[in-house]
């Protein structure tokens, strides 16, 4: 575990030295609501969560893409004689959660100042967003270290996280929706659940098949 955490502080304070890299996410957060907020006359109810959850996506895609940069080349055959692959997939997961969490947070106020506040149960909706970034936190940080030595990362990362995001998108949209009482869904801990348990499936997987793909 001190392992973990030693990765993760490593991974934390290589993110704030590039802060050319740090700022042009935050850039494109504010960026991107400012012109779905000039493409729409009204950013209430339906297209508040629909912009949303578009710009969730494109900012987890773009953060995670890069997660395993820093272990290429020398550094990779370093940290294959140094660490297991289990303790580094999960410090990636880990760290990967806390800054998909912070973007997430940074789209909020960022739509909520060019377009309101439609959230009506804000426990429900911050739940959601922390079930959020650990779930794209769990599927993105293994399929990038899966593709990771591959030269078109961004492509293949793109078109391989589509039939995994996309029923968890879905449920984290009508999640959302409960939150801005758009729907009335009494049984959402259902959703929640079965989001949970795509997670834990996306966790066993990436135990089994991790190590063998960063071994080769």
């Amino acid at each position: 575990m001190k392992t973990i955490v030693q990765l993760v502080k490593k991974d934390l304070l290589l993110e704030f030295r590039n802060f050319s890299s740090l700022s042009s996410v935050f850039i494109f957060v504010l960026g991107a609501s400012y012109i779905f907020k000039s493409s729409f006359a009204s950013m209430e109810g339906i297209v508040w969560n629909s912009v949303f959850w578009i710009l969730i996506l494109f900012v987890s895609i773009n953060a995670i893409t890069r997660s395993f940069s820093s272990e290429s080349g020398d550094s990779q055959m370093y940290y294959y004689q140094l660490l297991s692959p289990i303790q580094l997939l999960f410090s990636k997961i880990i760290y990967n959660f806390f800054f998909l969490f912070f973007l997430y947070v940074l789209a909020f106020l960022s739509l909520l100042f060019v377009g309101g506040n439609p959230i009506k149960n804000t426990s429900l909706f911050f739940g959601v967003l922390f079930l959020a970034a650990l779930s794209f936190s769990f599927s993105l940080s293994f399929l990038s270290g899966m593709i990771s030595k591959s030269k078109s990362g961004m492509t293949l990362l793109s078109i391989l996280s589509i039939p995994t995001i996309v029923p968890i998108l879905l449920l984290l949209l009508k999640l959302t929706a409960d939150s801005m009482q758009l729907i009335q869904d009494s049984s959402y801990w259902k959703d929640i659940l079965l989001i949970i348990g795509i997670n834990l499936l996306i966790f066993a997987l990436s135990i089994f098949l991790f190590p063998s793909a960063w071994k080769d």
